[in-house]
């Protein structure tokens, strides 16, 4: 299993959650990203939970997370990780994508679009690049349907958000 490294993210979104009660929301959402990856039966995926350092301000913080890899892969450090923060009644949720940014260092200071243009112009065929985008994609239905299933109001806020933006 490729383990989250910060330096390695390309793509991170997050999705913030108020509860009457939020105790347990946490595993709830890393257990049912795990139950859905496994039920996908997809070829060659590696499931596997992981305690991730973060750091924090005043003290190395440990945060469980759920990461998804393919158990042999041309990317090196390819990922799709999914964390769950509690901080009181907020739940924060996030999918966080990553590969290896040795081979495509330059792409650090640009947004999305542009990193993901840069890495497809390093694939060397056509299958290197649905092997990351099949990965990636596969993380935004489990994250997106697990936010369906977990925020009551997710369809309705994200229409607004859309709106707004």
């Amino acid at each position: 299993m490729k383990k989250l490294d910060f330096k390695n993210v390309y793509d991170y979104y997050t999705w913030v959650v108020l509860y009457e009660n939020a105790q347990g929301y946490q595993e709830k959402f890393l257990s049912y990203c795990q139950d859905y990856a496994l039920r996908t039966e997809f070829p060659n995926l590696d499931v596997d939970f992981e305690e991730h350092v973060s750091g924090g301000w005043f003290s190395k913080e440990t945060t469980r997370v759920l990461g998804m890899s393919f158990k042999k892969s041309t990317f090196k450090q390819l990922g799709v990780f999914f964390r769950g923060q509690q901080f009181g009644n907020v739940l924060y949720y996030s999918i966080i994508k990553s590969v290896d940014r040795g081979m495509w260092d330059k792409v650090r200071f640009k947004d999305k679009y542009a990193k993901l243009s840069e890495i497809r112009d390093k694939c060397k065929n056509h299958a290197q690049w649905e092997e990351l985008d099949s990965l990636m994609s596969l993380g935004d239905l489990i994250f997106v349907n697990a936010m369906k299933e977990l925020d009551p109001k997710y369809l309705e806020n994200r229409k607004l958000l859309k709106d707004l933006i």
